[in-house]
C-alpha cells in the first residue's frame, strides 16, 4: 500500500483514474503504480490532471500532489466582463409640491380664469356669543 496527499486551497473531491478516492488534505491509500489524479468538476484548477508513479511512500511521508486555483484566460482586446444588461434610469427628481389655490387659478387660461376669492373668516367664540345673544333678544 502506498500513500498520497493531494493539496488544494479549498476542500475538493479527489479522483484517481476517474474514480473518487477521497478529499484534498487527506492522506489516501492507493496501490503502487502509475495513476492519474484530478479534482473533477468544476475544472477551476491547474494542472487539469497529474499522472505520476506512486512508489516508496509511507503514511507519515506520502507523495504530495499539489493543485492550484486556475487563472481564467483573458482574450486580448476583449471588453471586460459585464453584469446583466439593464436600462439606465434617469436621475431622480425631488417630489413635486402641491400648488396653492391661487397658483392653480393663475394657471387657467382665457375665459376659464377666475380671480382668487379670499376665504370667509371663521367666527370666533365672542362673535358667535354676540350673534346668538342678539337672536335671543330679538325674539
Amino acid at each position: 500500500m502506498e500513500f498520497v496527499l493531494v493539496t488544494f486551497p479549498t476542500l475538493r473531491r479527489v479522483r484517481m483514474d476517474g474514480a473518487q478516492q477521497g478529499e484534498t488534505g487527506q492522506v489516501i491509500g492507493v496501490q503502487r503504480g502509475t495513476h492519474i489524479f484530478d479534482l473533477g468538476n468544476p475544472p477551476n484548477y491547474a494542472p487539469p490532471s497529474v499522472q505520476t508513479v506512486v512508489a516508496n511512500t509511507s503514511q507519515t511521508q506520502p507523495l504530495v500532489i499539489p493543485f492550484e486555483p486556475a487563472m481564467l484566460p483573458v482574450a486580448v482586446g476583449a471588453p471586460p466582463p459585464r453584469g446583466p444588461v439593464t436600462a439606465a434610469r434617469p436621475p431622480m427628481r425631488p417630489p413635486a409640491r402641491r400648488a396653492t389655490r391661487a397658483k392653480k387659478v393663475a394657471r387657467k387660461s382665457g375665459a376659464a380664469r377666475k380671480k382668487a376669492v379670499p376665504a370667509k373668516k371663521k367666527s370666533t367664540r365672542k362673535q358667535s356669543k354676540k350673534q346668538s345673544g342678539r337672536r335671543r333678544k330679538g325674539r
